[in-house]
């Protein structure tokens, strides 16, 4: 079930389809083929649409599947390099690489039932059934039903929900046995038919990433369940289904690009690209061009045409990450794009129309980043038009076991070690926590225990010692201005963006009005 390389089951040129993992739950596929397999790595054709490149940068996570008489294979793998000419490929790391025979059986043990809409051709109308298990490995499935429902030959039409942020599939099945289930209930094994739209292997897959996803495995999983992850997957899917542009709020590890490609993938955009960009680790020099591209000779260095990142990302989406750490002068140019819908490449006097949803974040307090002139009073506007808070971890520490129990899965399943669970003690410390990093940090911290420990659970020992401490980090604080000057000077800003109007002083410094009035007679600014 697990050949111990490529050379087993591929020849050169052998057809792959390339499946970008970090881009599910929807994802996209590309045709590619094997050009090598050596000591640096394994080399796959660069996938092209239209004749253009796809760009996936270097630190993607794929999925390669190919196929043979017997099944369907994948293999997961890391981009480590790429080469554009004159060859153009992909290099994907050779470590730790496992090639899985994909049998239906295997991915069609899901944890959660799924929903199925059923019609049958005699006029049957069954809206949810429970989809129990796999009884054959051959595509026959077994489904709650009565023996009064239907019986065996029937006709069913089927829409199977695999998740809620993507469309139905539509199936076309045969009633091929009835069984009794025990404690009265029953079941009708369905044999399928035909697909609409998709094929056998695509639906495979798509359990497969499903499975993957209610399994805990899947790094781009959003975990929660409490009220203000409730709140915040609701706002996910009003955003999702609007094209304005959102802006995204957030403690620094609160997961806001997770938010961020969870609004792009419920989107019709999904099938498009999700292009993230973190404007505050890129050069401001070099971001326009990332952003916009620019013409050959436009600049020094400028050896050839750049499509940038808004072309690059038609018809998807683009995450500005820390989008106030732009430039006014670039804001100026970022706004005009978002307006006019379109851009004009750095060297170039002809503008491009441009077709993407524009998604940012950051993590500081917005409002008062237009009073200090951080960013643009007009630019803000444009942005916020969906705003979306994530909470810190420390307001939602109900999670913190889900989210615990969601990276045991996720690291034991890349390191291939074998942990359990977490002791009753270590939990606590956990609990207790504050989690100023928020959930990087606890993910770091079970990383941490995973890797040190050596138990199957891990204990109380395992985790780093500040936690039993429980005392806040130190920090190093160059010379600034005392509390209460700076305090003064924000009051006296905010009443001034205001105008004056204290409710409105009051809103934006998030404070009530009581306590403006007090603050305004302390320091003086009456």
């Amino acid at each position: 079930m697990y050949p111990s390389n490529l050379y087993d089951r591929l020849e050169v040129n052998s057809p792959l389809r390339v499946h970008l993992f970090d881009r599910l739950p929807r994802g996209q596929e590309y045709e590619s083929r094997l050009l090598g397999i050596g000591p640096e790595g394994i080399r796959i054709a660069l996938p092209m649409v239209e004749g253009r490149p796809i760009p996936i940068p270097v630190g993607s996570l794929l999925t390669i599947s190919f196929a043979q008489e017997e099944g369907l294979y994948l293999f997961d793998s890391e981009v480590i390099g790429y080469q554009k000419e004159p060859t153009p490929f992909l290099l994907l790391s050779n470590r730790r690489l496992l090639i899985k025979r994909i049998q239906r059986r295997d991915h069609f043990r899901l944890r959660t039932n799924l929903l199925v809409k059923v019609k049958s051709e005699g006029g049957l109308r069954v809206e949810e059934v429970k989809w129990t298990k796999d009884i054959s490995g051959e595509g026959a499935f077994l489904l709650d039903f009565s023996p009064e429902e239907v019986k065996v030959g029937d006709k069913l039409r089927l829409k199977i929900f695999l998740s809620p942020d993507r469309p139905p599939l539509t199936v076309t099945g045969e009633v091929a046995r009835l069984a009794q289930l025990g404690g009265g209930r029953w079941g009708a094994g369905v044999r399928f038919l035909s697909l609409q739209g998709e094929d056998q292997d695509t639906l495979i897959r798509s359990l497969y990433e499903i499975d993957q996803i209610q399994r805990g495995l899947h790094p781009n999983a959003l975990i929660g369940e409490s009220p203000k992850m409730r709140e915040l997957f609701a706002l996910i899917d009003d955003a999702a289904k609007s094209e304005s542009t959102v802006m995204i709020q957030g403690e620094s590890g609160t997961g806001k690009e997770l938010v961020a490609r969870a609004i792009h993938y419920s989107s019709p955009r999904r099938s498009n690209p999700f292009i993230p960009v973190n404007c505050g680790s890129i050069v401001e020099s070099l971001l326009e061009s990332e952003l916009f591209g620019h013409k050959k000779g436009a600049f020094t260095g400028a050896v050839a045409d750049h499509q940038g990142i808004f072309k690059a990302a038609e018809g998807g989406t683009v995450f500005l990450d820390e989008v106030v750490e732009i430039k006014p002068a670039l804001q100026v140019k970022l706004l005009r794009s978002i307006q006019e819908r379109e851009i004009r490449p750095v060297g170039s006097s002809k503008k491009e129309k441009i077709d993407v949803r524009i998604v940012a974040a950051t993590n500081r307090n917005l409002e008062r980043a237009v009073l200090d002139g951080s960013l643009r009073e007009d630019l803000f506007y444009r942005l916020y038009v969906i705003p979306i808070t994530v909470p810190p971890l420390r307001e939602r520490k109900e999670d913190i076991p889900l989210l615990v129990d969601h990276f045991i899965k996720v690291l034991s399943h890349r390191a291939k070690r074998r942990v359990c669970g977490i002791t009753s003690p270590a939990l606590e410390l956990l609990m207790a926590y504050n989690w100023p990093g928020n959930v990087r940090e606890l993910e770091n911290t079970i990383e941490r225990a995973m890797a040190l420990g050596k138990g199957e659970m891990i204990d109380v020992e395992d985790l780093p010692p500040q936690l039993s401490k429980q005392k806040g980090r130190a920090v190093f604080i160059p010379q600034l201005p005392t509390l209460k000057e700076s305090e003064r000077e924000l009051i006296r800003k905010a009443l001034e963006y205001a105008k004056g109007n204290k409710s409105q002083a009051a809103r934006i410094l998030d404070i009530d009005r009581k306590t403006l009035y007090r603050k305004i007679k302390e320091y003086g600014l009456g």
